[in-house]
């Protein structure tokens, strides 16, 4: 646990490769803590592994099936990533949707990932829709709001949104 902990501090600071040490010697103790593979998914991701980073989600997945943010964590790589090969946008709205259910439909940040999700899969009426269902579930965000309507965007334009 310890180990997992730090690695989000290691990312936190941008220092990828001490957060994926520390995962690693996590799941070293214990090839069963689903965090480990989750916090180690997302250092894969900031280090463009990105089929490395879906795998990890996906042992994630298994482990804990109740975690929705490693279902929106491979949701999102799955529907924004640049790399065209890692991009599964039917896969990325089943996991997305259940995220989804699993916040009762009431978490911004799931309804964002299931927009982009709808988008990678050509669902461009679908991503606005949930879209515009996030930005009112975070009325108070100007950050947030700004993000949106630029995806917003992009969907109207029948272009889903990419990771850079």
């Amino acid at each position: 646990m310890a180990y997992s902990n730090r690695s989000l501090a290691w990312i936190a600071k941008k220092n990828y490769d001490k957060a994926l040490a520390d995962c690693d010697a996590a799941i070293r103790l214990d090839a069963k803590f689903a965090l480990a593979y989750n916090n180690r998914a997302v250092a894969y991701l900031h280090e463009k592994e990105y089929a490395r980073a879906v795998a990890d989600c996906d042992v994630a997945i298994r482990l804990d099936p109740n975690d929705a943010t490693a279902f929106e964590n491979a949701a999102w790589i799955l529907s924004t990533c640049p790399v065209e090969r890692v991009r599964n946008g039917k896969r990325a709205v089943e996991l997305a949707t259940k995220s989804c259910e699993m916040a009762g439909w009431k978490d911004p940040t799931a309804c964002v990932i299931l927009a982009v999700s709808c988008a990678e899969a050509g669902d461009f009426d679908s991503a606005i829709k949930y879209e515009e269902k996030a930005a009112a579930l975070n009325p108070d965000s100007a950050t947030f709001a700004k993000l949106s309507k630029l995806r917003v965007a992009l969907y109207k334009q029948h272009k889903p949104y990419r990771e850079e």
